[in-house]
């Protein structure tokens, strides 16, 4: 799952596990490619709770 900012561009910030307990508010479905890819942008990072980086074997 996605996590998604406010604002008029609305980028994305988090990346959860579907499980993830914080997870909630601004979310979308994301294909393992899509998250891997949001990943590589510095202002996204992975929940801290979840691991969904770990989860995928990506680099933090």
């Amino acid at each position: 799952m996605i996590q998604y900012g406010i604002g008029a561009n609305r980028a994305p910030m988090l990346v959860h596990t579907g499980q993830c307990a914080t997870a909630a508010g601004r979310l979308r479905p994301a294909s393992r490619a899509q998250v891997l890819d949001v990943l590589r942008h510095p202002q996204v990072s992975a929940c801290g709770l979840c691991g969904a980086d770990a989860v995928l074997d990506a680099e933090p």
